[in-house]
């Protein structure tokens, strides 16, 4: 004889399936919505550390062995430099176009010439003048000013890529060997007279001012 099952029973039964299965959506979704939050909060730190323009004073302080701002390398080498005790107290003035046309005779000397920033406020950064075969990578050292001059170059949503900013640079220049290729670096002491205009067209000059 088959007994028949008691209604309360039954529903009960029903019941508490269905409550476990209310307390096994509420967890799964409680689990989507941490790693969803978590996925953002990852992401967004991604984007900081890879789209922000690093200040020069900060890549000096991390990167002191070999490397430039444009060029993170751990395998760069710096040609060697003789004694500096008989330099002079007052920086070679010159251009860029003269130092990367016989880079040997400005080799760890301290210079100063004008130049324009080009940067693509990612990595690349370079002092540029008109005529010149390459640029000259600035490199770090702890320099508010130099710090403000950079940062300016990229500030503002969205970045003003047409803006030229041009001034006058002090600081030392090497050598820097990499891949066989030399790398030519300026490690800046200063920035002065600095000038922030529109930059130049097809047809016009690119000489800094």
């Amino acid at each position: 004889m088959r007994v028949a099952r008691q209604p309360g029973r039954e529903h009960r039964r029903r019941r508490s399936g269905l409550m476990n299965s209310v307390r096994l959506t509420r967890r799964n979704l409680a689990l989507i919505v941490i790693l969803a939050v978590a996925a953002i909060i990852i992401g967004a730190a991604v984007c900081v550390h890879f789209f922000r323009i690093p200040k020069l004073s900060t890549l000096g302080a991390r990167l002191r062995s070999p490397g430039t701002l444009a060029l993170a390398d751990p395998g760069p080498q710096d040609l060697p430099c003789a004694s500096a005790d008989d330099e002079p107290s007052q920086p070679i003035e010159t251009t860029v176009c003269a130092v990367v046309q016989h880079p040997d005779r400005f080799a760890c000397k301290r210079i100063r010439f004008r130049a324009a920033l080009s940067t693509d406020c990612l990595e690349n950064s370079v002092l540029v003048a008109e005529g010149c075969a390459r640029g000259i990578v600035p490199w770090g050292s702890p320099n508010p000013e130099a710090d403000r001059f950079f940062e300016g170059a990229c500030m503002g949503t969205p970045i003003n890529f047409d803006a030229r900013r041009t001034a006058t640079f002090v600081g030392r220049f090497r050598l820097r060997l990499r891949d066989q290729r030399t790398i030519y670096i300026l490690e800046i002491e200063g920035v002065k007279n600095v000038k922030i205009g529109q930059a130049p067209t097809a047809r016009g000059s690119t000489k800094p001012d």
